[in-house]
């Protein structure tokens, strides 16, 4: 049915997408432009280096109702980057998460990332529902108590279900803020 397989067709096109615009970036754009995949990019920039440990915590809610915590979109993909990028991410409990944000010098990292994330219901039509995200994420370097970078954005996502746009949504938001986080705590890196 439709309804289970728009999540496969998404990434399917979106993989087909991406290939096909590395494939005729040269047709498509003029001689000076190129299409950067920026992880990759940074993946490369970072590889061997000495980076940072870092903690994340971001809180999500959805208009009128708090998000599942076990899921939350945007921390996941924020975690899944850094990660990705080579990054040592340091995971707590709850009750450390609370400490950190009251106490830098618990968090037994280099960096703190903290961050509020809220999703909104847009409009139904035919059957798809839109939803809008918010996100706005600190880095902090712990040691220093200094903010590192301060990013804000909104983004948008449309699916059959109204937790899977809004989640969809947040996900885009943090991969936007992920990135933008990772730059700038590797400035002269």
């Amino acid at each position: 049915s439709l309804e289970s397989n728009l999540s496969d067709i998404i990434d399917k096109l979106d993989t087909y997408l991406t290939d096909a615009l590395n494939k005729y970036a040269t047709t498509l754009l003029p001689k000076t432009d190129k299409v950067v995949d920026k992880v990759t990019m940074l993946k490369e920039q970072l590889k061997g280096k000495d980076l940072q440990t870092v903690g994340i915590m971001i809180s999500e809610t959805h208009a009128n109702r708090q998000a599942a915590n076990v899921d939350p979109a945007a921390e996941t993909e924020f975690k899944k980057l850094f990660k990705e990028v080579g990054f040592e991410i340091i995971e707590a409990n709850k009750e450390q998460l609370l400490k950190w944000t009251k106490d830098f010098s618990l968090a037994g990292v280099d960096i703190v990332i903290t961050g509020e994330g809220f999703s909104e219901f847009c409009t139904r039509i035919n059957g798809l529902v839109s939803c809008s995200a918010r996100l706005e994420v600190q880095s902090t370097n712990r040691e220093e108590h200094k903010v590192i970078s301060s990013e804000r954005t909104t983004k948008r996502a449309v699916d059959l279900s109204e937790s899977i746009a809004a989640k969809t949504a947040l996900q885009a938001a943090g991969r936007d803020l992920a990135i933008k986080t990772i730059e700038k705590i590797t400035e002269g890196i």
